[in-house]
């Protein structure tokens, strides 16, 4: 095979581009060759993305995503989307008339991914780039003394998943098992509150932590899903009084919810600021057929803008 010609520009988030098309097989000789670049880069930069590789399909994404990691499947997912492999996803199915505000990957539960990688296939006709942020600067932005009572209190997520017919994921879809058994060995080893209602349905409750470590530089990170779980903040006033009129006027009958670890509630101004502060940080990745982006997901947030059109963005994590 010819030498691989390839320009990479530092930034946020750094670039590296093929000096002419490459295939997904092509792609990953180059990764193997130069893993201590891309993590060094991966850590300085916390996003890559890749441009010039050839891939079209959700088999040269896969053969793209393998080069790089060993995909895996997360349970306790809040969001029901489709698995075309083991560890392959559709990046969402959120409605694509809404943004899907910056967050990061599974920061409500105990286990969660350290890298993500998104492949667009298609395009969105208009609108519908994956927003991302730099965690590190969203962190050193936020109101010290607030951080600080997340970090003494921690977050208590609740969590109300039906039996099959409801708002949001299941718990069979959430746990990938029909198993009751096996969802609460889960529940049992990660120490999670959790009983079975009478429809059939399951409820969580437990307490995380609002930072996390990164395990190279041993900095704290802003890591949680306090406003993807306050359905209150998450939607338009009435929107929300409908969803809480259909359960029975009680926040803790929601499909989600979250408090501080003591039960306290969580101030709505410091959400509004967060999301104010996401406005100003993030950045646009609009996509090109063959695109591939690869994140820390402890140093960079990500989301996505409304689009219109067929999108086909994947994702796969590790």
């Amino acid at each position: 095979m010819s030498e691989i010609t390839c320009y990479i520009e530092n930034g946020f988030p750094a670039v590296i581009s093929f000096g002419q098309p490459l295939s997904t097989a092509g792609f990953n000789i180059w990764v193997n060759a130069h893993k201590g670049l891309l993590d060094e880069l991966l850590f300085d930069a916390g996003a890559i993305l890749f441009r010039g590789v050839t891939m079209n399909s959700l088999e040269t994404f896969k053969e793209a995503v393998e080069g790089m990691i060993v995909p895996r499947s997360f349970l306790e997912s809040n969001s029901t989307r489709t698995q075309f492999n083991p560890g392959i996803l559709n990046a969402s199915e959120y409605d694509p008339k809404r943004k899907i505000h910056l967050h990061t990957e599974f920061s409500h539960s105990y286990h969660f991914p350290e890298k993500l990688i998104f492949g667009c296939i298609q395009p969105a006709d208009s609108g519908g780039a994956t927003l991302i942020a730099d965690n590190r600067k969203l962190t050193s932005l936020l109101d010290k003394e607030l951080v600080r009572c997340f970090v003494e209190k921690g977050i208590t997520y609740r969590r109300n998943l039906h039996g099959g017919s409801g708002v949001g994921p299941s718990w069979q879809e959430c746990f990938q098992t029909e198993d009751r058994e096996v969802v609460a060995a889960y529940c049992k080893s990660n120490n999670m509150s959790f009983s079975w209602t009478n429809n059939g349905g399951l409820l969580l409750v437990y307490t995380n932590e609002a930072l996390r470590k990164h395990p190279v530089s041993g900095d704290y990170v802003w890591f949680n899903h306090i406003d993807q779980f306050l359905l209150s903040f998450l939607y338009e006033p009435e929107v929300f009084e409908g969803m809480l009129l259909l359960h029975g006027n009680d926040e803790n009958a929601l499909p989600m919810h979250v408090t501080y670890g003591d039960g306290g509630a969580i101030p709505g101004k410091f959400l509004k600021d967060l999301h104010a502060l996401f406005e100003k940080i993030e950045v646009p990745i609009q996509w090109n057929q063959g695109e591939i982006l690869l994140i820390d997901n402890l140093l960079t947030l990500h989301g996505r803008s409304a689009y219109e059109g067929n999108r086909k963005v994947l994702v796969s994590m590790s």
